[in-house]
């Protein structure tokens, strides 16, 4: 059995002044400055409790529900025009799937084997991988942005920062509310929320979200003619419960479903280079003349294009106050379904097609303590962290010459990645407007990994296949199931211990700053 072992330590150390704070409400923000935020009373969770924006000594720019409709921010991409240092750029034919940097920190794979350099979390329950993610952003108290490592409370690998969305919770009071538009390519979104408080301990609140357009190209040529590109059809649906049986318990469940059925990417021939073999393609040049001859969104494929993805999300918290000291319990589950294919080749000849299914399931549960002491002059938060993914993404495509559409070769991954993890963090006030933060996390990752691979039928035999070895070689002839595993695998044995801090020269900020790092690679075995 091959196995990913991985053990990583993780500190936090920090001197900083809360009247210096980077936080600060959009009015008193100076142009390039590194938070945002409409309401200077938003409430944040950057330090994994509830705090004022303005008190909090972490570079954040935080979006309160009213900020982010002033804003027009409806997807996950919309983000980065009101966000100083983040930036999404899309895979190819990929718009559900965002690879985002911050600070400069960008993760270019999206399989399920690369973990994002920016978390991205929903009530605190991680998101990964990233495919199908920028759905619509639907009936949220805010958005966080935490710029730089966030290695403590966010898990090693957050190198770049985290983006962190908070749902609207239910209240006691009776309320509705609902917004549409209408725009060209015949969009229709609508959005709406009802709250329902059905007793003084028990209240529920319902939200969803449909977004529909026609796409701004169209399949004008091949055996896809008439096929709508870039369009969106997305809806989305949330309900939440939120119940207290006791003086000082209270259970929050969050269940959302998410379905996304694109007419996937559009792509555009715009030369065949002299250097390939592909312009001896019989009609390539000519499909390239027709295509030079028409607007860029008019398109000619010769196989099926969508994108689509079905995401499950479900959330349990449960917090305990315990006097001083209050217990909380985190248990998510998600499942995501994702589903890509594009025309290579972008013309109406069978020379490249590729289709991507991936599917992931993830179980994820942190208990915290978190409490007060030296007459409230020190808080601190501890915590255990289990995390465990399995799924595949598996990548189907045919060759250039000669080969039959109906029977491509397969390659990906099959994985089953675990992590344990446990962290504590204290602030103490120091001074008055002076304090000092310190923390440490302790990682173990443990990441199996098998590679599929097989080629093409073997001629006269469409029920047998060729493994590839190791080396890429045809290997053994085996049945042809959906999924074969190739001989051998990958491994990776790399124990990493994170120096704990790094001086900086500004004391009027921060005077210390935190430091993390990523998860080891993969070596062959």
């Amino acid at each position: 059995m091959n196995k990913y072992f991985l053990l990583s330590g993780v500190a936090f150390f920090g001197a900083i002044m809360p009247m210096a704070a980077q936080a600060q409400s959009q009015a008193g923000n100076p142009p390039g400055s590194e938070s945002v935020s409409v309401d200077s009373d938003i409430v944040v969770t950057a330090r994994r409790r509830e705090e004022r924006l303005q008190t909090v000594p972490v570079a954040i720019t935080a979006f309160s529900s009213e900020a982010l409709k002033e804003r027009s921010v409806t997807t996950f991409v919309d983000l980065q025009a009101s966000t100083p240092s983040l930036a999404f750029q899309g895979a190819a034919g990929r718009r559900d799937t965002p690879s985002m940097s911050l600070r400069g920190q960008r993760t270019q794979d999206t399989q399920i084997v690369a973990d994002a350099s920016v978390a991205v979390y929903m009530d605190e329950v991680v998101l990964t991988p990233n495919q199908g993610i920028n759905l619509g952003l639907f009936d949220l108290q805010n958005v966080q942005v935490l710029k730089g490592p966030q290695g403590t409370l966010f898990g090693r690998n957050s190198t770049g920062g985290a983006v962190l969305f908070t749902t609207a919770k239910p209240t006691d009071k009776l309320g509705a509310g609902i917004t549409a538009h209408y725009g060209n390519y015949n969009e229709v979104q609508v959005q709406g929320y009802l709250n329902l408080p059905l007793s003084d301990t028990l209240r529920v609140r319902v939200a969803g979200n449909y977004l529909k357009n026609d796409g701004y190209a169209v399949v004008v040529g091949g055996t896809e003619a008439g096929h709508r590109l870039d369009s969106a059809d997305q809806q989305s649906i949330r309900a939440i419960a939120a119940w207290e049986p006791f003086a000082g318990v209270k259970n929050t469940t969050t269940f959302e479903y998410d379905h996304s059925d694109g007419g996937g990417a559009a792509f555009v021939l715009t030369a065949v280079s002299p250097a390939t073999t592909i312009r001896f393609f019989p009609g390539m040049l000519t499909a390239l003349a027709r295509q030079q001859a028409r607007s860029v969104r008019e398109v000619e494929a010769s196989s099926p294009i969508h994108e689509k993805s079905r995401a499950t999300l479900l959330v349990n918290t449960t917090e305990i106050e315990l006097g001083e000291v209050k217990f909380k319990n985190i248990f998510g589950y998600r499942k995501m379904d994702y589903d890509i294919n594009y025309d290579g080749d972008d013309s109406p000849l069978p020379v490249f097609y590729v289709q991507n299914p991936a599917h992931t399931k993830q179980f994820t549960d942190e208990m915290q303590f978190l409490g007060n002491a030296l007459n409230g002059k020190m808080n601190w938060i501890t915590g255990l962290y289990f995390f465990n993914q399995k799924g595949s993404d598996i990548s189907l495509s045919n060759s250039f010459f000669g080969v039959n559409p109906n029977a491509p070769g397969y390659t990906g991954p099959v994985v089953n990645n675990t992590s344990f993890s446990g962290y504590v963090q204290q602030t103490t006030e120091v001074l008055p407007k002076l304090s000092l933060t310190t923390g440490f996390r302790f990682t173990v990752d443990r990441r199996r990994t098998k590679v599929v691979q097989y080629t093409s039928p073997i001629a006269g035999n469409p029920n047998k296949c060729q493994v590839l070895d190791d080396n890429g070689g045809a290997g053994i002839v085996q049945d042809r199931p959906e999924r074969q595993r190739a001989p051998g695998g990958v491994t990776a044995v790399r124990p990493e211990f994170e120096r704990p801090f790094e001086f900086c020269g500004n004391m009027h900020e921060t005077c210390l700053v935190p430091r993390t790092i990523g998860r080891g690679g993969l070596t062959k075995s």
